[in-house]
C-alpha cells in the first residue's frame, strides 16, 4: 500500500511540478453471489477489497480538469502515455473513443454541472493496483474515487450514495452504457470486515458481518476476457425477454414457486435461465443468514448450488475454472465453499487455517492461473499523505 500511495504522489508532483493537497483511495470488488443482477432488480452480496484504485489531486480555481493516468489505471487503448488531458467541467466535449478511464471521469464531472454545481477544477494523477481483467471493480473504484476528491473543488460536499448515482448516471449519459449502481454502491458504501447485501430493485443496502475464520480468495484462468459494454448489453437484453416472456416487468416480480407452477416445456427457451436467477436471489437471502451465524456447512452448499446451476444453465466453457472449482470442492468439504462468477473467474470462502497450504497446492495444480487473497476493506475516502 506504501509503495502506491508514495508512487501516485511522485507521479503527481513530477506531472505538476508541485505537492499534492490530498491523497485518496477506493477498494476493489468481489461480488460472493448475484452477477449483473441489476440487469433484473436482483440482490447481489459483494465485497469491497484491499485492492485499490489511487488518486492524488489538489484543487484549481479556473475550472479545468487536467488528469494523468499510469499505465495501470487506464482502461481503453485510446489513452497515450504520459499525456495530461484537459477539459472543463460543462465542456466536457463527445467521448474519446476507447479510452474509457478519462471518459467516466468526464462523465461524473458533466452530470455535476448538469444538477446545478459548481466546480473549480482539479489537477489529478491515478494510479492502481486492481489486477486487470479480473472482475474485482477496476471501473467502480476509479469513478467513486474519484467522485470522493471532488471534494476539494466542489461547492456541495457529497455523500457516498450520490457519489455512487452520479458515477451511474455519467456513465449511462455521457458514455451511453447500460450499468447498474451495485458495484459503485459497494465502493462507495463499505465497511471494514464486512460483505454488503444491495438490493437492486429499490437500492436497499445492509452490511453483512464475515466470519473472522474465513479467507476470501479470487482465481482468475489464464484465458479470461475482459468485461465489455456489449457483454453486459446481451445480458440485459437477454433478462428483459425473459420477463416479457412471463409477462412480469421485472423477474423481481416473479418466484421460484411461481416459476415451477408452469410447464417447463412451454417455457424451455427461458425457464432454466430464469430459474438459475430467481434460485440466485433466493441463495442471496440464505447466504445472508449463514454468514451471520457462521455456518459454514450452509455457506459451502450454496455457493456449490450456485456453481452448478450457472454451468448447467450458461454453459460456460472455460474448463479451467471448472476444473479449479471442482478442485476447491472436493478439497473443502463442506468448511467453506466456491463459485464460479458469469464472467469465468473462480470466487472462494477458505478457512484460514488453510489458505497458505490451499494457494500453493493451486499455484502447483493450475500455474497458469492467477490467485489474489483478498481482505475485507473500508470504502473510498481521503488517506493521510
Amino acid at each position: 500500500m506504501n509503495r502506491a500511495k508514495e508512487f501516485v504522489s511522485q507521479l503527481f508532483s513530477e506531472t505538476f511540478n508541485k505537492e499534492p493537497k490530498r491523497l485518496f483511495r477506493a477498494p476493489g470488488r468481489v461480488n460472493l453471489l448475484g452477477d449483473y443482477s441489476d440487469c433484473y432488480d436482483g440482490l447481489t452480496i459483494c465485497c469491497a477489497v484491499n485492492v485499490y484504485t489511487w488518486l492524488a489531486a489538489a484543487p484549481r480555481e479556473d475550472g479545468k480538469f487536467r488528469a494523468i493516468f499510469h499505465h495501470s489505471a487506464v482502461k481503453g487503448e485510446g489513452h497515450q502515455p504520459s499525456q495530461v488531458y484537459e477539459w472543463y467541467a460543462g465542456a466536457e466535449g463527445p467521448p474519446l473513443t476507447d479510452a474509457d478511464s478519462l471518459n467516466y471521469l468526464k462523465g461524473i464531472t458533466s452530470e455535476l454541472v448538469r444538477s446545478g454545481l459548481i466546480l473549480t477544477g482539479l489537477n489529478l494523477a491515478v494510479v492502481s493496483t486492481i489486477p486487470k481483467d479480473t472482475g474485482l471493480g477496476s471501473t467502480a473504484a476509479l469513478q467513486t474515487g474519484f467522485g470522493t476528491a471532488l471534494s476539494l473543488c466542489c461547492d456541495q460536499q457529497l455523500t457516498p450514495m450520490a457519489i455512487a448515482q452520479l458515477a451511474q448516471r455519467g456513465e449511462n449519459l455521457y458514455l451511453s452504457h447500460t450499468c447498474g449502481v451495485v458495484s459503485q454502491m459497494n465502493c462507495a458504501l463499505a465497511m471494514v470486515d464486512c460483505a454488503m447485501m444491495i438490493d437492486s430493485l429499490d437500492m436497499d443496502y445492509q452490511p453483512i458481518p464475515m466470519p473472522d475464520t474465513l479467507a476470501l480468495v479470487v482465481i482468475k484462468p489464464s484465458n479470461v476476457e475482459a468485461k465489455t459494454e456489449a457483454k453486459r448489453q446481451a445480458r440485459l437484453t437477454n433478462c428483459q425477454a425473459c420477463a416479457e416472456h412471463f409477462g412480469v416487468s421485472s423477474l423481481r416480480s416473479l418466484s421460484l414457486p411461481q416459476l415451477n407452477a408452469v410447464d417447463r416445456q412451454n417455457h424451455s427457451r427461458f425457464f432454466d435461465e430464469v430459474k438459475h436467477l430467481l434460485g440466485e436471489n433466493d441463495r442471496a437471502h440464505q447466504l445472508v443468514g449463514a454468514l451471520r451465524r457462521g455456518d459454514y456447512h450452509t455457506i459451502s452448499a450454496l455457493l456449490k448450488d450456485s456453481h452448478h446451476s450457472l454451468v448447467k444453465t450458461l454453459h460456460p466453457d472455460n474448463e479451467q475454472a471448472m476444473a479449479v472449482c471442482d478442485f476447491l470442492h472436493q478439497h473443502l468439504a463442506n468448511r467453506g465453499g466456491a463459485r464460479m462468477t458469469e464472467d469465468q473467474t473462480v470466487v472462494a470462502l477458505i478457512p484460514k487455517n488453510e489458505v497458505a497450504e490451499l494457494l500453493l497446492q493451486l499455484q502447483t495444480r493450475f500455474s497458469q492461473c492467477d490467485s489474489y487473497l483478498c481482505e475485507l476493506t473500508c470504502a473510498a475516502g481521503a488517506v493521510s499523505p
